[in-house]
């Protein structure tokens, strides 16, 4: 598989990495790893990958990456595009971008912007 970025993540990526070496260093990692394996997983030094639960139920298969450890507070916003054999990044985003406590608002624009992206998955990811 390999990792396909939007313009928006791309644009997001570059202001971490603006604000801080380290973690945007960290951050752009942990998004290359998706290639090796997208699935959902749950690691014991904070870094996790799961499934937005709500929005797979409706069809879209979105998913979502944190590694608090490093990025604390950061969510990577994602779509596994088997049929493109890759994933695809909608975007990065502060816990608070995407709703108040435990429960996501998927009226949001990081929701809106990743069912977006999901409609027209079929003309994401295209390699040269």
């Amino acid at each position: 598989m390999h990792v396909c970025l939007s313009s928006e993540a791309e644009t997001e990526l570059r202001r971490y990495k603006d604000l801080d070496r380290d973690v945007g260093i960290a951050l752009e990692a942990s998004i290359e790893m998706l290639a090796l394996d997208p699935n959902s997983v749950e690691l014991l030094d904070g870094f996790s990958i799961q499934h937005v639960v709500a929005l797979h139920r409706r069809g879209v298969r979105l998913s979502r990456l944190k590694y608090e450890n490093h990025f604390h507070g950061v969510r990577v916003l994602f779509l596994p595009i088997s049929s493109r054999d890759c994933v695809f990044v909608t975007g990065i985003h502060g816990r608070g971008d995407l709703g108040l406590g435990g429960s996501y608002d998927f009226f949001r624009e990081p929701f809106v912007r990743a069912e977006r992206y999901w409609r027209v998955r079929e003309s994401l990811c295209k390699t040269s």
